[in-house]
């Protein structure tokens, strides 16, 4: 391996990139459901609803089946 992919102490720095990448985009993934929820609304789910369920049904599952129940509901009305 050459010096250009060791930080200082000549450890590796990219997976601890990739990690807090792989993570902030879990994060705006997650949030972006607040601007999908708010659209559905302003355009009466005209035909966007089945598409906005599929897109975020993993967000959708971890509002009924975790202790993120209350945030996510909390979140979402704010975009309502």
């Amino acid at each position: 391996m050459t010096d250009e992919a060791k930080g200082p102490g000549g450890q590796h720095w990219w997976p601890g990139c990739a990690g807090a990448l792989l993570v902030g985009l879990a994060a705006l993934y997650v949030l972006s459901a607040g601007p999908a929820v708010a659209v559905y609304h302003w355009t009466a789910g005209a035909e966007g609803g089945a598409v906005v369920n599929t897109v975020y049904a993993p967000v959708w599952w971890l509002r009924d089946n975790t202790p993120l129940r209350k945030p996510l509901e909390a979140y979402l009305r704010l975009w309502r």
